[in-house]
């Protein structure tokens, strides 16, 4: 069974990844002296990356699988494009090229 689409905006770890088109990942936040320590632990267990300044999550659905987050759980998920607009949950699988 495939994978459902993820949306362009995730809120994950109490930060905000935004997947951008032609871009491969999810950007996040921007990496600071005080290196948030959730996030630190994540790029030394390989979830995430650090790229360009910024924190990057390459593929969410490896993280969110390995911290037992599953497809029933985006029932309560707001699905949006990078600019803002929301998409109605049932259409989210549908879109194409967002």
């Amino acid at each position: 069974m495939p994978r459902a689409k993820l949306p362009d905006v995730l809120e994950f770890w109490g930060h905000t990844w935004t997947h951008t088109k032609g871009r491969r990942g999810w950007i996040g936040p921007a990496i600071t002296d005080l290196e948030d320590p959730m996030l630190a632990a994540a790029v030394e267990s390989q979830r995430i990356v650090r790229k360009d300044g910024r924190y990057m999550m390459l593929d969410p659905w490896i993280t969110l699988n390995r911290f037992g987050w599953d497809e029933d759980d985006a029932e309560g998920m707001t699905y949006t494009t990078v600019d803002g607009q929301v998409i109605p949950l049932g259409d989210a699988d549908e879109e194409e090229g967002l």
